[in-house]
């Protein structure tokens, strides 16, 4: 489209507003320094709004805070400290936001990996993460030979459903124990052109 002589995108034109439920600003203003003080700010203003609209389950911000607030006593509980990296195998669920604002809660680091990874990708963050957690689906799961776990450095392995939010229980993620083995707020994968896989610190 031109406009004024000039060529305007579809970003300018924001044709997705139309959809924003009544009350909520088409523009934000960034308060905090850091994503979970935002978070927290918006579960401590709103605590009533949606956060997550999940098939026909609507989760607020209050739900989503006090889930993450028991994951995150959780992590603590199996000794995840600050610096420690967590890892997510995760399709788009809300276990994924609960997930990461539990580790940022306590100081930890995500590192979100794709879901349609198998044995060998995995494998090679898990050795160069240093990750003590490993969290994922449980039909990702049983799709994989959980034994290349023992080879690397993760402590224990949760896994949760995608319909775990589809009833009027929200239940927590169940733990298995890997017993075959006894700040930075993230850490996304990239491929290079070298085929060697590498982390960019968020």
């Amino acid at each position: 489209m031109v406009k004024g002589g000039r060529v305007t995108s579809i970003y300018e034109k924001r044709p997705w507003l139309k959809n924003y439920p009544e009350g909520v600003p088409h523009d934000i203003e960034i308060h905090n320094a850091t994503a979970i003080g935002d978070f927290m700010a918006s579960a401590d203003q709103k605590p009533d709004a949606p956060a997550v609209h999940y098939f026909d389950e609507t989760l607020t911000y209050g739900d989503i805070d006090r889930l993450s607030n028991s994951f995150a006593a959780a992590l603590e509980h199996l000794g995840v400290v600050k610096g420690d990296r967590v890892i997510l195998v995760l399709q788009n669920v809300p276990q994924f936001l609960i997930s990461t604002y539990a580790a940022w809660k306590i100081g930890a680091i995500v590192v979100p990996l794709n879901p349609m990874y198998k044995e060998k990708e995995l494998s090679y963050f898990c050795e160069n993460s240093d990750a003590k957690i490993f969290i994922t689906l449980e039909e990702i799961a049983s799709q994989l030979e959980i034994s290349f776990l023992k080879k690397t450095s993760i402590e224990k392995v949760i896994t949760t459903s995608p319909l775990d939010f589809l009833s009027d229980q929200m239940n927590l993620p169940k733990l298995i124990d890997n017993s075959q083995k006894k700040p930075v707020a993230g850490c996304l994968d990239m491929l290079e052109l070298t085929d060697r896989y590498q982390g960019a610190k968020l």
